[in-house]
């Protein structure tokens, strides 16, 4: 499955679970013709993100390349980075190299519920058995 079904996938999961705190899902994939798009916007955000234009998915992408160094010094992969804002949160999760999913949420609820929720749809979409309790408490 592609990056952008992926994303679709993950879409689809956060606004059966999230859908208020929901504000964008993005993709990246630096091999890729378009290496960014847009699979969802709420129309809240839709006037802060034409402010910034892509700036949300080219970071995640930009940021991407240095993910390997991450997981070397931790001598673990790394799966998601969330970063919080005044009002908001970005969930960047990890496909593979220079490849993700980027999630734009309202700090108004609880963001780690729906970066489980996110992971978890990732985790099918991939056909990877989602990750137990045990494994999610680390995240």
């Amino acid at each position: 499955m592609d990056i952008e079904a992926q994303a679709v996938h993950v879409r689809d999961a956060l606004l059966d679970a999230s859908p208020s705190q929901l504000l964008a899902v993005g993709w990246y994939d630096a091999d890729a013709t378009e290496p960014t798009g847009s699979v969802y916007m709420d129309d809240s955000f839709t006037a802060y993100a034409k402010s910034s234009g892509t700036g949300a998915l080219d970071t995640a992408l930009l940021e991407s390349v240095g993910n390997a160094v991450k997981s070397e010094v931790h001598d673990e992969s790394l799966s998601a980075t969330v970063r919080f804002y005044e009002t908001l949160a970005d969930i960047d999760i990890h496909v593979a190299e220079s490849v993700g999913i980027l999630v734009a949420v309202s700090r108004d609820g609880d963001v780690g519920a729906i970066r489980e929720t996110a992971i978890d749809a990732l985790s099918v979409s991939a056909g990877i058995e989602a990750r137990t309790d045990a494994e999610t408490d680390l995240w």
